[in-house]
């Protein structure tokens, strides 16, 4: 691995800490913390055929990042 690979492996890791210390723990949708979470949610409104629902958890979610200053 080259010094190059390293620091961008370093940088990567950094910056996702400082997202899930500093935004992604005010990311809330329905009761449910974090992006990651919040997605698995609205794959699973859509596996069960609830696309209203999923829209409207995409919808609260776009909110939410606007309000936390995440670009989108």
């Amino acid at each position: 691995m080259s010094k190059y690979d390293k620091t961008r492996e370093q940088t990567a890791k950094i910056v996702g800490e400082m997202f899930d210390n500093n935004i992604n723990r005010d990311i809330w949708v329905n009761g449910i913390q974090g992006i990651d979470s919040i997605l698995t949610m609205v794959m699973d409104r859509i596996d069960d055929g609830d696309t209203d629902g999923a829209k409207d958890d995409i919808r609260q979610l776009q909110s939410q990042l606007i309000e936390n200053n995440v670009m989108i």
